[in-house]
C-alpha cells in the first residue's frame, strides 16, 4: 500500500480490495438487514487470516485441540430394477469434522499445502448481547495426524468424505472400533431415531468337531454384549438378510466378510434332531479349507487326519475264508470299498451287470466278519 508516498507492506496476505472502502471514508454504514451477511463474508475472513482489532463487538478466541468426529447417514441407492422396482438397499455416507469446544469444522476445510493455512477459522454468533465473533485457532497438525490414521486404517477421504457399501462401512467400524476410541474418535449416527445401529465389534469363534456320523458345529457369534445362535444368524443370511435388531433394538448388519468366508459352512450346514448345527461327513474337504485359513478350530480322529495326506487307495489283501478269486477291476473295487468302511464313509458301487458287484460285497462281508466277529452287518442291494 502507497500513503504519502511510502511503500507499506503487509506481513499478512491481506485483500487490498477490502481496504480501499476505508481510503476514502471514516466510516461505512450497512443496514440492519444486511448486518449478519456483512460480518459473516466480509469481517470474518479478515478476522482468520489477519491481525484484526474489535471495537465495539464482542471477540472471544477459542484455542483447544481438535477432537475428531465420523458422522454416518443412509443413502438410499438408487438402482433401477426392470422387474422389482427400485433397489431398497442403501450405502452409508461418512462426514469428518473436528470439533473446537462446540463448533464442528468440516474436514473438508482441512488445508492439503502448509501455504494454504489460515491462522484461524471464525464463526459468527447471534448471542443476547449482540453479535460475538469466535476466532478459533486451529491446529492443522492434529488434524492432518486424525485424517492420515484413517488413511491407514483403510479409511480413504476425499475433501472429507466418502460413501461405502453397508456392510463394507459396518465391518470397517466393527474392525477399527477400539483404534478408534483409543484414538478420541467420535461416531454419531445422523439416522432416523427410531433406527439405532450397532457399532461394536462383531466376533465370530468356530469349533468343530467330529460325531460319529456328523461334524458338529460349537459358534460363538456376539455383536458386543449379545450372543447370537448359530442358526438364526445361518437363517437370515440364506434369506439374503444382512441386518437384525439385537435385544437392545440396535440394528446388527452381519460384516461381509462373513458372508464370504463362510457361504459354504452356512449352505451345508444342517439341523439335528437335538437341534444343534452339524455337517455331513462328505464336507470334509470344508473343513480343511476353514481350518487352513484359520476361521475355524477343528478336531478330527487319527484316521480323519490321517485321510487329509490321501494320495491314493491302498492295497487290501483278501480276508482269509474268502473263498474266490477277484479280477484286477475287481480287485480295485474291493479296495475302494475297504477304504470307504475304514474311514467311515458311505459310497455306491454300480457297474455292469454280470461283472463282480456281488463277490466284491462278499469279500468286504467277510472282511468285516473277520475284524468284528459275531457283529451284524447290514448292506443293501438296490435293483438298477
Amino acid at each position: 500500500m502507497v500513503l504519502n508516498h511510502t511503500l507499506y507492506h503487509f506481513a499478512d496476505d491481506i485483500d487490498g480490495n477490502k481496504i480501499k472502502p476505508f481510503l476514502h471514508k471514516k466510516f461505512i454504514v450497512i443496514p440492519q438487514k444486511l448486518e449478519r451477511t456483512y460480518y459473516r463474508k466480509f469481517i470474518a475472513p479478515l478476522m482468520e487470516t489477519g491481525n484484526v482489532r474489535a471495537v465495539g463487538l464482542g471477540l472471544k478466541e477459542l484455542n483447544t485441540l481438535p477432537v475428531p468426529q465420523i458422522r454416518i447417514s443412509a443413502q438410499h441407492r438408487h438402482t433401477p430394477d426392470l422387474f422389482n422396482g427400485p433397489s431398497q438397499e442403501y450405502d452409508i455416507h461418512l462426514r469428518l469434522s473436528f470439533n473446537y469446544g462446540s463448533f464442528s469444522i468440516e474436514a473438508s476445510d482441512v488445508p492439503t499445502t502448509a501455504q494454504d493455512c489460515k491462522k484461524a477459522t471464525v464463526k459468527v454468533c447471534e448471542e443476547a448481547e449482540g453479535y460475538v465473533f469466535y476466532r478459533i485457532w486451529r491446529n492443522w497438525e492434529a488434524e492432518q495426524h486424525k485424517i492420515q490414521l484413517l488413511n491407514e486404517w483403510g479409511l480413504r477421504l476425499q475433501k472429507g468424505e466418502r460413501t461405502v457399501p453397508k456392510t463394507e462401512a459396518f465391518r470397517w467400524i466393527g474392525q477399527n472400533a477400539e483404534s478408534l476410541r483409543h484414538h478420541a474418535f467420535q461416531i454419531v449416527q445422523d439416522t432416523q431415531p427410531d433406527k439405532r445401529y450397532f457399532l461394536g465389534e462383531a466376533v465370530l469363534n468356530l469349533e468343530i468337531t467330529e460325531n460319529h456320523d456328523w461334524f458338529d458345529i460349537h459358534a460363538r457369534i456376539r455383536f458386543g454384549e449379545f450372543e447370537i445362535a448359530f442358526l438364526k444368524l445361518r437363517k437370515l443370511i440364506l434369506q439374503k438378510k444382512n441386518e437384525f435388531t439385537l435385544p437392545n433394538g440396535e440394528i446388527a448388519v452381519i460384516p461381509d466378510t462373513w458372508l464370504e468366508q463362510y457361504a459354504e459352512l452356512f449352505a451345508f450346514a444342517e439341523t439335528r434332531e437335538n437341534g444343534h448345527p452339524a455337517l455331513k461327513k462328505h464336507h470334509l474337504t470344508l473343513l480343511d479349507e476353514l481350518q487352513d485359513h484359520q476361521r475355524a478350530k477343528v478336531k478330527l480322529a487319527s484316521r480323519l487326519e490321517r485321510f487329509k495326506n490321501f494320495e491314493e487307495l491302498p492295497h487290501y489283501d483278501l480276508p482269509q475264508g474268502f473263498e474266490g478269486t477277484l479280477r484286477s477291476y475287481q480287485q480295485a473295487g474291493y479296495n475302494w470299498l475297504r477304504f470307504l468302511h475304514e474311514f467311515g464313509f458311505g459310497g455306491c458301487l454300480a457297474d455292469d451287470m454280470g461283472l463282480g458287484k456281488t463277490v466284491q460285497t462278499l469279500a468286504l462281508l467277510q472282511a468285516q466278519k473277520k475284524c468284528k466277529p459275531g457283529n451284524p452287518v447290514c448292506w443293501s442291494f438296490l435293483p438298477l
